[in-house]
């Protein structure tokens, strides 16, 4: 099936400590087909976000392609590229910091019909709330009188208003609780099912990944270091960052000795090679290592 959205060997750096360049994401290459949802999982500072914001155009890659239906979203003329960004739209993270606290919620959810010039009614944003599971009485409030499950309800119909091809959610449901995370997960399933949305569920949570994703690709970092269909995936994880991302975090005795040694001098290269910290690592993770040992050496080093 032809890619919706694809990256190509996509590459974005950042100046960090006075020399040196963080290579936030380092050659990704993946593509998402109409009507499918791809999780993106790794932990935080990862590349996750940034990668989603490149997709999304907020950003620019140092390397590499963004297509959008075949197109070089960086080719495009600024009308093309405003046509583009109606059919591609994003699901933010903190929906209490995505609203203008001075606009009421009609006037946030009538914003991009403004901004493309689509005609709108009362009537069709209140119809909009009513889709998201809001009542249309919500018009005139701000959203600050909602709740955080109700914010991102209000969040995600900002992001269907225009009926786009592609939801970039980033984070979706992270600082829900467990059973409005639910509640959101099955809207957004509805949501793709009735409107035939492709999307990019960005998350540090497999748990919540299994419940929507066709497939997974899991982000250690800035690289793609595995991808393949959800349930063949969690059943089998082939690279031992997968299966660290599977441990529970409340278990670090069941990492194996050599992995926990390998994630940790990992992220101490990378912050070794941007300026950040002077010296050689200094590991105590043995045969004999403690879960407290292993503890602190993370705490320590990542």
């Amino acid at each position: 099936m032809t890619a919706l959205l694809e990256a190509k060997d996509v590459v974005r750096t950042y100046a960090a400590g006075g020399k040196g360049r963080l290579r936030a994401v380092d050659g990704i290459s993946l593509s998402l087909a109409p009507g499918e949802t791809l999780a993106l999982v790794g932990e935080s500072g990862c590349g996750k976000s940034t990668l989603g914001r490149l997709l999304m155009g907020f950003d620019r890659p140092d390397r590499g392609q963004i297509l959008f239906d075949g197109q070089d979203m960086a080719r495009l003329s600024s009308r093309a590229l405003r046509q583009t960004r109606s059919q591609l739209q994003m699901v933010f993270q903190d929906s209490a910091s995505a609203f203008n606290p001075r606009w009421t919620i009609g006037s946030a959810l009538a914003e991009p019909f403004r901004i493309h010039k689509r005609p709108f009614s009362r009537q069709s944003v209140e119809d909009l709330l009513e889709r998201v599971g809001l009542s249309g009485s919500f018009y005139d409030r701000y959203p600050a009188a909602l709740s955080g499950g109700q914010r991102q309800r209000l969040n995600i119909a900002r992001a269907i208003a225009l009926s786009p091809r592609v939801i970039v959610a980033d984070e979706p449901v992270s600082a829900l609780d467990v059973s409005v995370q639910a509640q959101i997960i099955n809207l957004l399933r509805d949501l793709q099912t009735d409107m035939g949305l492709a999307s990019l569920f960005i998350s540090h949570d497999l748990a919540v990944v299994r419940q929507i994703s066709d497939r997974i690709a899991v982000m250690y970092l800035g690289g793609i270091v595995e991808e393949g269909e959800t349930l063949s995936l969690l059943a089998a994880p082939a690279h031992p960052y997968t299966r660290a991302l599977s441990t529970p975090c409340h278990s670090p005795g069941k990492l194996s000795v050599s992995l926990c040694r390998e994630m940790c001098r990992a992220r101490f290269r990378l912050l070794q090679a941007v300026g950040f910290i002077r010296g050689a690592p200094e590991l105590s993770l043995d045969a004999q290592s403690s879960d407290q040992s292993w503890r602190k050496n993370r705490v320590n080093i990542a």
